[in-house]
């Protein structure tokens, strides 16, 4: 692996952006009178990790031509996300989903409310592909995507034949979501395809069963059988996450190709502050990583910047390298840096 400029990257993400609203402080949701605002979504959420750490990202979405659809759009602009190739949708509404905050053995909750949004309605015929794709190396989707609408799904198969077609890397976060899946497809009818052009997968014994109806009794078997099955695929990841509380978690991951296996170490987050997006900020490490560094060296970059995501309020991750670079040496940790 080579590490040239990262501005020399282009990286395209596709999903649905949400509107999340957090209870304030730890009150539960029959208890609370107001909410802190943020956004986010998968996909969206890989993208401004992406730019924090240098690299040119662009995200792919439809939003409600409204208020709320341009404070998306200021959203991402202002962590460096290229927003031009979005589509604005007129009298359609924005996702959103309600988030408890969990404390020590009380576990978080979430309740989504994005049924008949924008992007349920996303037309692929849309989208000018090749102006998209020209000068980009990366696309990334992930499985929610496919989950939440048949046009959706349509979206996102265009996109991946368009990047496979064009050369581009293509990564997906399987991310089974069992009760997204409610419009009449189940996801061994969708997700196979969509599997089958993409280069790395990021999914556990759970969803490799669940998407591709490839069940062993290990990891490491299901993924010998996912790369007898499709020949596209070079690499495969999971997470391995070990839970204390709510807020003292273990983290870790395993990273397998065709002819090698690498562990990661694992950290101890012991005072989360917010768990949300860690498996995404976790993808854009991994993405930086297999683009910038020794492949070694990537698997304990994309835990160690999952890691820090645990640290920062809202669905994004805000952090440079060098942090990045220090949690994973194990210097500067906890310091006042001055």
């Amino acid at each position: 692996m080579v590490t040239p400029k990262n501005k020399n990257y282009k990286i395209i993400t596709l999903g649905e952006v949400l509107m999340r609203l957090t209870t304030s402080e730890h009150n539960r949701f029959m208890q609370s009178t107001q909410y802190d605002i943020f956004y986010g979504g998968a996909a969206a959420n890989v993208s401004v990790c992406l730019s924090e750490l240098g690299f040119k990202t662009t995200h792919l979405t439809t939003l409600p031509d409204q208020d709320l659809g341009k404070s998306v759009t200021r959203f991402l602009k202002a962590h460096g996300v290229d927003t031009s190739h979005i589509q604005y949708y007129k009298n359609s509404r924005l996702g959103l989903y309600f988030f408890e905050k969990g404390h020590d053995n009380r576990s978080g909750k979430i309740i989504y409310d994005r049924l008949d949004t924008a992007f349920s309605k996303i037309e692929a015929d849309h989208f000018d592909w090749e102006l998209i794709f020209r000068d980009a190396c990366w696309l990334h989707w992930t499985g929610i995507t496919p989950a939440l609408s048949l046009k959706a799904s349509e979206f996102c198969k265009k996109a991946i034949e368009k990047a496979s077609e064009m050369g581009l890397t293509i990564s997906g976060d399987i991310n089974y979501r069992n009760n997204l899946w409610a419009y009449g497809k189940k996801p061994e009818e969708i997700m196979p395809t969509l599997i089958s052009k993409t280069n790395i997968i990021i999914a556990s014994e759970r969803d490799i069963k669940n998407c591709l109806r490839i069940e062993e009794d290990s990891f490491k078997k299901s993924c010998t059988s996912v790369f007898t099955k499709y020949d596209t695929i070079h690499t495969i990841v999971k997470t391995n996450r070990k839970i204390k509380s709510s807020t003292h978690h273990f983290l870790a991951a395993t990273l397998l190709t065709r002819d090698s296996e690498f562990h990661s170490k694992e950290f101890e987050i012991a005072h989360i502050i917010d768990r949300i997006g860690t498996g995404d900020a976790f993808v854009a490490g991994l993405i930086f990583a297999i683009l910038t560094k020794k492949k070694e060296k990537v698997i304990d970059f994309a835990v160690a910047t999952s890691v820090f995501k645990h640290t920062i309020p809202g669905d994004v991750n805000i952090v440079n390298i060098d942090e990045i670079d220090q949690l994973v040496s194990g210097h500067q940790i906890g310091r006042l840096l001055r």
